[in-house]
């Protein structure tokens, strides 16, 4: 299922910025309308297999949601914050909001990682028994 999910989402991103895909050892080419239907379909299925894991697997879904977020922080530094340019008042507003994104989905991984750990079991009374999150259960 996850990796269903995965591969819808990776087969619909080379479509989404590159306009064709790669199958067979060549890249098929799809005209706008089509492409950009078919896309959207994919990351539609591609979310509702991601929310299945979600309400099976808490756990590995919020280790999922901090890849990303440690993925967005990544590619935003990287792409938004280069060592020789100065942002302009648009970029920086830009790259606020993406890391703003970032740590809302890392919030929500540690959250969901929080939830769906076993109640009796050795992990969660370790995790809801540290000095940060004990609070949050009051």
């Amino acid at each position: 299922m996850f990796f269903v999910a995965v591969g819808l989402l990776f087969y619909s991103g080379p479509m989404l910025f590159w306009g064709s895909v790669y199958d067979e050892h060549k890249w098929i080419p799809f005209p706008e309308p089509q492409r950009t239907i078919f896309v959207v379909v994919n990351f539609c299925i591609g979310g509702f297999w991601l929310y299945v894991l979600r309400c099976q697997d808490r756990v590995i879904y919020g280790c999922i949601e901090i890849v990303a977020a440690v993925l967005t922080f990544y590619f935003t530094v990287v792409n938004k914050f280069p060592v020789e340019t100065k942002l302009d008042s648009k970029e920086a507003v830009t790259a606020c909001i993406q890391i703003a994104a970032g740590l809302y989905i890392f919030v929500r991984g540690l959250d969901n990682i929080g939830n769906g750990l076993t109640p009796g079991s050795r992990m969660h009374a370790l995790w809801w028994s540290t000095r940060f999150f004990s609070r949050a259960r009051e």
